[in-house]
C-alpha cells in the first residue's frame, strides 16, 4: 500500500504544531483546568474545525487526560483533513473524528445541550460571530465551557524590513490588503470572519450568553535560531506566504509587480533564515450559564 501523504493544508495543520504550543495562553489553559468537573463520566467533548487532530494530541500531551476521561468528537469541513486525522493511543480516550459542516450539525436537536465542553482552535475567525456563537452556546449543556484559541486580532508583523522599501511603504500596503480580505471574506455569499475576530469576541460572547471566564494573548512568534527555523517551522512560514500570494491574487489596491516583490523578498529571507513573523491573536475560556432551578 503506498503512503497516504498530507494535503498542503493538512502540512501546514502538522507544520504548525510547536508554533500553537508556545502561543497557546498557559494561564486560560489552566484557567479551563480548574473549571472542569470532576466526574466520573466521561467529558463529553466536540471540537470544531479539528483539522487534522493535533489539539487532541496536544491536550494528552499537556495531561487532561490524567484525571479524568474524555470522549471526543472532532469535526471538520475539509474532508481531507478527517482523512489525515490520527488520535493518540491513550488510556481514558474515546475518539472519532467526522466530516461535518458546523452549522448543519449544530442545528441538530440531538446535538443541542449535549457537549460538557467545545473546542474551537483558531477557527472562530472565519465564521459569522452572530450567527456561530449561539449555535455554540445551544451545543453547551448548561455549566458547560468553550475554550476558544488562536482568534487572529488585527495585527500581523514581519521583520526584517524589505530591501528597497526604506519608510516599510510597501510592506505596510501588503498587509493592510490582506486584512481586507479577511474582512471581505464570504462564504455563499454570507460573511465569513474578520481580522479584528480577537477582540470583538470581548463583547460578542457574552451578548451571545457566553460569559469570558479567561482571557489572554496567544500569539504566534516565529523567528531563527543559530541560522535555521526550529522544528518544522520554516514550512509554516512558507505556508503563510502561501496564504498570503492567495489573498492578495487580483486584491483591491495591490498590483502583480508589487505582490510579486514583497512575495520574492519574504521568500528570500525565510531562505537565508532571516525572516521573523508575529500575529497577534486571543484565547477565551467561556461558559453556558447554568440553569436556576426556580
Amino acid at each position: 500500500m503506498s503512503a497516504i501523504h498530507p494535503s498542503p493544508f493538512a502540512r501546514y495543520l502538522l507544520a504548525k504544531r510547536s508554533v500553537d504550543d508556545r502561543a497557546l495562553n498557559r494561564n486560560v489553559y489552566d484557567a479551563l483546568l480548574a473549571q472542569l468537573p470532576n466526574v466520573n463520566a466521561p467529558l463529553r467533548t466536540l471540537e470544531i474545525g479539528c483539522g487534522v487532530g493535533t489539539m487532541l494530541e496536544r491536550i494528552v500531551r499537556w495531561g487532561m487526560l490524567q484525571e479524568r476521561r474524555i470522549d471526543y468528537l472532532g469535526i471538520d469541513n475539509d474532508a481531507g483533513n478527517i482523512a489525515a486525522a490520527t488520535a493518540p493511543d491513550a488510556p481514558n480516550l474515546t475518539a472519532r473524528f467526522e466530516v461535518a459542516d458546523f452549522y448543519t450539525f449544530a442545528e441538530l436537536p440531538a446535538h443541542q445541550s449535549h457537549y460538557d465542553l467545545v473546542i474551537a482552535h483558531a477557527v472562530l475567525d472565519l465564521f459569522d460571530l452572530d450567527r456561530a456563537l449561539p449555535l455554540v452556546r445551544a451545543l453547551l449543556r448548561p455549566g458547560g465551557l468553550g475554550w476558544f484559541t488562536i482568534n487572529f486580532d488585527g495585527a500581523t508583523i514581519f521583520e526584517p524590513p524589505l530591501e528597497g522599501d526604506p519608510n516599510d511603504a510597501l510592506n505596510t500596503a501588503m498587509l493592510a490588503a490582506y486584512h481586507a480580505t479577511m474582512d471581505a471574506r464570504t462564504i455563499d455569499g454570507a460573511p465569513a470572519g474578520a481580522s479584528a475576530t480577537g477582540r470583538r469576541l470581548l463583547s460578542a460572547l457574552p451578548r451571545a450568553g457566553l460569559p469570558v471566564l479567561a482571557a489572554g494573548a496567544s500569539d504566534w512568534v516565529v523567528f531563527p535560531c543559530n541560522g535555521a527555523y526550529p522544528d518544522d517551522e520554516q514550512a509554516f512560514l512558507e505556508a503563510i506566504l502561501g496564504f498570503f500570494a492567495h489573498s492578495l491574487d487580483g486584491a483591491a489596491g495591490v498590483s502583480p509587480a508589487a505582490r510579486n516583490q514583497w512575495l520574492t523578498q519574504r521568500h528570500a529571507q525565510i531562505a537565508r533564515a532571516e525572516l521573523s513573523y508575529i500575529a497577534h491573536q486571543l484565547d477565551f475560556l467561556v461558559a453556558r450559564p447554568a440553569e436556576v432551578n426556580s
